[in-house]
């Protein structure tokens, strides 16, 4: 299932979009490959909400908006320090604190209005 299309018909590059995120995912087919796969736009994904948020993407944050990504990073942090040591990757705000409490992944969903190879991340409140 991870290495079938991950659109049909197959496409080479992809762009996702989220309205919790100022961030643009793109996908590119790996070399072997000649369509974007399950697998590649999950590790796009995760490699985009696992960077820490620069010092210039912070500045363009509102107040409101820094308290909640500080605040989810605090309990990422935690819930982390239960199952090992919180070290200096846990410290610093990362692109998924952006989410605040929208942290259960929904799927994508083509983007109305936008290329067919554009989709919406969607993400629902974790309970």
């Amino acid at each position: 299932m991870l290495g079938q299309s991950a659109t049909h018909p197959p496409e080479p590059q992809l762009e996702i979009l989220s309205p919790h995120l100022p961030w643009r995912i793109e996908v590119r087919a790996r070399a072997t490959d000649i369509f974007v796969t399950v697998f590649d736009v999950l590790v796009a994904i995760r490699v985009t909400l696992k960077q820490e948020i620069t010092r210039e993407e912070w500045e363009q944050f509102g107040h409101g908006k820094k308290d909640s990504i500080l605040a989810a990073r605090s309990v990422r942090a935690q819930n982390y320090e239960s199952a090992r040591q919180v070290d200096e990757m846990y410290r610093h705000p990362r692109r998924i604190d952006a989410l605040g409490e929208f942290t259960r992944f929904a799927g994508l969903v083509p983007a109305p209005g936008r290329s067919p190879t554009s989709f919406d991340l969607k993400f629902e409140r974790w309970r």
